[in-house]
């Protein structure tokens, strides 16, 4: 249950809690009535009431408290705890919410959410309000200030649901967010290599042209969606921005890359680009069938590998080359992944940590910086 909020009906420390007639000031906080009681105070067992009478009040507020506040607990500790004040009626009600319309008078107790007025507990006597004694006060203070409690608990649990829904939203966008965000990585690549070929012309030029664009704007969408986010691996390390200079660094003579991704498409552009930069490739689509690789052809000047794969991921994956292959460098390229597995990717001997998508000059320095850092 979701309780109303009332935040605009504030509670009059000095308010009559007696008596009380149907009309009330447009206020909310004063009462008209017999007796006058602090509403933000917690009421205390007195001497005029019972010590059975306050059992079986408690009693009552645990059952409350366990089922939140629903007026389906209350109507069912109603009979009870009408004998325990002597009540014909008893009843809670908001102002603008009436839970009962009782023409007759009424004694009235004051319920406070977060110091706020909510609304009332209300009680009837067949022979009036006179019936009602300090005993019977006492114990509907009680009441009033458990249902409260309940309310407040509810509105509690209430905003903890809520922000814990919105956090699994994020979490959800996020996530969609970075693999978007992988997905675009061979598009810009091949746009990139595209754009550096001297057979486009006209048309198909401005063709590419076009796909850049979007490719940039959905890069720029995606980098909105992930600035709310939960932090992660991926958005901690930034990527290399453009080179000016636009001349790439080229491999050198008998240079080979072992490249470990689980997507095809990445394998097919990343190993085109780093056969165009004169790199010799292999390419395998896991990080087991790159272990089973460097068993019987060790000879490589780098492994390049994606960072989250089934099975084993990248950081699982560098860890054992760097175990059984201490000389042999890795890069880490992501689009995801948490940021607790930097100190990981440090101990596991990745020199380099690449956020997809990484722009084709940038990655062709990435990739010659490793090899050159061994």
């Amino acid at each position: 249950m979701v309780v109303p909020q009332r935040s605009n009906l504030p509670v009059d420390p000095n308010a009559n809690l007696g008596a009380g007639v149907e009309a009330r000031p447009s206020g909310g906080g004063a009462h008209h009535g017999q007796e006058s009681v602090n509403p933000g105070a917690l009421a205390s067992p007195t001497s005029t009431v019972h010590a059975a009478t306050m059992f079986a009040i408690e009693r009552f507020g645990t059952r409350l408290l366990a089922s939140r506040f629903s007026s389906e607990c209350f109507q069912s500790a109603s009979s009870s705890l009408r004998q325990i004040v002597h009540a014909e009626r008893l009843w809670v009600e908001q102002p603008s919410e009436p839970k009962l319309s009782i023409v007759t008078e009424r004694f009235r107790v004051a319920i406070t959410v977060e110091g706020e007025y909510w609304g009332d507990l209300c009680a009837t006597l067949s022979n009036g309000l006179d019936g009602f004694g300090e005993s019977e006060k006492a114990a509907l203070q009680r009441i009033a200030e458990i249902v409260g409690i309940a309310l407040l608990r509810d509105r509690v649990d209430a905003r903890e649901q809520r922000s814990a829904q919105e956090h699994a939203v994020r979490v959800a966008t996020a996530d969609v967010a970075r693999e978007f965000r992988s997905l675009l990585w061979p598009v810009q690549l091949n746009g990139e290599m595209l754009e550096r070929s001297p057979q486009l012309q006209g048309r198909e030029r401005q063709m590419l042209s076009d796909i850049m664009h979007v490719t940039a704007t959905a890069s720029t969408l995606v980098a909105r969606l992930l600035a709310d986010a939960p932090p992660s691996l991926a958005d901690c390390t930034l990527p290399t921005g453009n080179d000016a200079s636009g001349e790439l660094p080229l491999a050198r003579k008998g240079e080979r890359v072992l490249f470990v991704d689980d997507e095809q498409v990445v394998r097919e552009v990343a190993s085109e680009l780093l056969r165009e930069l004169g790199y010799e490739v292999r390419t395998v689509d896991s990080a087991e069938s790159g272990l089973r690789l460097l068993e019987t052809d060790s000879a490589f000047s780098l492994v390049v590998t994606d960072l989250i794969m089934y099975e084993m991921d990248g950081i699982s994956f560098a860890e054992e080359v760097h175990r059984r292959w201490p000389s042999l460098g890795v890069v880490c390229c992501t689009g995801y992944g948490d940021a607790s597995d930097q100190s990981r990717a440090a101990a596991a001997g990745i020199r380099q940590l690449v956020r997809k998508p990484v722009p084709m000059e940038s990655f062709a320095r990435i990739i010659r910086t490793a090899i050159d850092c061994a």
